[in-house]
């Protein structure tokens, strides 16, 4: 059996340009530079070194190389500031998808929530609302944000 591991990127900076290429790839708009997602990751980076652990950036490697990423942000709409954390950017790629990758990472990204103290948390669901709803997620709200896509919510296990 292959092994899945996930790790905060801050304890493989080395890995920084591939999860950027990734991000920027998948999820930014043509005209953002790459330089700009990589920055973006690079303040996760220096919150962790600095002793917080929000916000994040998760990696998964599939038998030690890695296969995708997950973050951690505040907020990803501007229309609902209050709403936090988001699980944002979930990435796996093609070739390691079916394999348990993206579900380990947003189990990871869920209890990286938990641990900086959120009882609940809330992502956008780009692609695959099913894929949520199967893994404990609700739509809070069928269309938000530019991209006009469901608002997805779940309540977090709590420790103890």
């Amino acid at each position: 059996m292959r092994e899945i591991r996930v790790v905060n990127l801050a304890t493989r900076r080395e890995w920084l340009p591939c999860v950027a290429q990734w991000c920027h790839e998948a999820f930014a708009s043509p005209s953002t530079p790459l330089q700009s997602v990589r920055s973006a990751i690079e303040e996760h980076i220096g919150a962790w070194e600095a002793g917080n652990i929000w916000p994040f950036t998760l990696v998964a490697t599939l038998d030690g190389e890695p296969v995708g990423c997950v973050h951690g942000v505040e907020s990803e709409l501007d229309e609902y500031p209050d709403l936090q954390p988001f699980i944002a950017a979930l990435f796996v790629q093609q070739s390691c998808r079916r394999l348990g990758v993206g579900g380990a990472l947003l189990l990871a990204a869920e209890q990286e929530c938990q641990r900086a103290g959120f009882s609940r948390a809330y992502l956008c669901a780009w692609s695959g609302e099913h894929w949520y709803t199967n893994r404990g997620w609700a739509v809070q709200e069928q269309r938000v944000g530019e991209k006009q896509v469901p608002l997805m919510t779940k309540a977090l296990a709590r420790s103890g």
